[in-house]
């Protein structure tokens, strides 16, 4: 697939994804403070009020011998991934680590650490705070929730040294709330293709905030061409790597849009700014967080800025473990397939036979080759 995009800026997207903690690690090396996180529901702007560099950790790569002596293999691989990096030592350097509970494993995640540090001596971790973020639309949450980011923010100013003020906070909601702007603008007026939206998606989670900017500035700035398939909206499990997206764009399909917690749907709400912040904070974290434990979630057929782009198909995908999101599939194919939307079920994992040849049956289907709307 190519493109006219200017090589640096690419190169810059390229280097971040197979390297997303060197900006972070230069951060920490000049004396700043870095905080990591997992997931998409932990409110960054509290972490960079404070001055500090907010990283959320990926276990795209790596080994999980240390981890398979302790952590159960019916876990998510990122999680054991980042549970084994944890056990080495290489991830000593972060200041704090915020585990949300947002789904069984990440809950599980925060246990293990902490059992690991009291019971097998690993006193290197780093310090790891649970945040309790509850994701139901009901007013009765909303003063639970706040407790718990004031909390956070008590953890925050303990491991950065300093303190957090409202106008900190509103500050760092504007700034955030602008780069989503920019992002959706971005993805509206340019529609790359489906491996750099992820790309992008995930140098803002791990690059510092004026960087990700000036990288869609520059890309917005100069002429692009993307090639495009059949369109195709992305839904279930998360995404780290582009394995999927590439599997697709390989038999002809492109996904434009996904709901899965890595991909551009993490920059589709912005945070009130009118409102108190930390207030603001847990309204759009506790409904817009996305994570399993979501109790609205968007159609995955919305594109980032909430618009319905009717793609060809709404394929969906579970990791080999995840049985959380498949719940939900019989009533959304239902529901696409009233709408005269295709639907496919892929089961990971990704490089699997039985997931490569769903991913081509769903190319050959969209293609007229096969009859009815039900690929799953």
């Amino acid at each position: 697939m190519t493109s006219t995009i200017g090589s640096s800026a690419l190169e810059r997207v390229e280097a971040a994804f197979a390297d997303p903690e060197a900006g972070a690690l230069a951060f920490k090396k000049a004396g700043g403070k870095v905080v990591g996180f997992l997931g998409a529901t932990v409110p960054i702007e509290l972490i960079a009020a404070a001055g500090a560099h907010p990283l959320r950790l990926k276990g795209a790569s790596g080994g999980t011998s240390l981890a398979d002596k302790l952590m159960e293999p019916v876990r998510e691989l990122y999680l054991r991934r980042i549970f084994d990096r944890l056990l080495s030592g290489s991830l000593a350097w972060l200041d704090l680590l915020i585990v949300p509970r947002s789904s069984e494993g990440l809950l599980q995640f925060y246990y293990l650490v902490e059992y690991v540090r009291t019971h097998h001596g690993h006193e290197h971790l780093p310090k790891v705070v649970l945040l309790d973020l509850l994701q139901t639309p009901f007013d009765y949450t909303i003063a639970y929730n706040k407790a718990r980011l004031y909390e956070l923010k008590e953890a925050i100013e303990a491991s950065t040294e300093t303190e957090i003020t409202q106008q900190a906070i509103a500050t760092e909601i504007a700034r955030y709330n602008a780069a989503r702007a920019q992002f959706r603008d971005f993805i509206e007026q340019n529609r790359p293709a489906g491996g750099l939206r992820l790309k992008l998606a995930s140098f803002g989670q791990t690059q510092p905030l004026a960087d990700f900017r000036n990288l869609l500035s520059e890309l917005a700035s100069t002429p692009t061409q993307f090639a495009t398939g059949r369109r195709v909206a992305l839904s279930g499990s998360p995404h780290e790597t582009t394995a999927l997206y590439d599997a697709f764009a390989a038999n002809g399909m492109d996904i434009v849009a996904e709901d899965h917690d890595w991909g551009a749907g993490i920059y589709a709400h912005d945070v009130a700014e009118s409102a108190d912040p930390i207030a603001a904070l847990e309204e759009r974290y506790r409904l817009h967080g996305i994570s399993m434990r979501q109790f609205v979630r968007d159609k995955p057929e919305l594109d980032v800025s909430g618009r319905e782009i009717g793609p060809d198909a709404v394929a969906f995908f579970f990791e080999e473990n995840d049985d959380t999101l498949g719940w939900e599939y019989p009533d959304e194919r239902q529901r696409l397939e009233t709408a005269g939307i295709t639907t496919a079920l892929l089961r990971g994992p990704i490089h699997d036979a039985g997931c490569a040849a769903a991913v081509s049956e769903l190319a050959l289907q969209l293609a007229g080759g096969t009859e009815g709307k039900d690929n799953g």
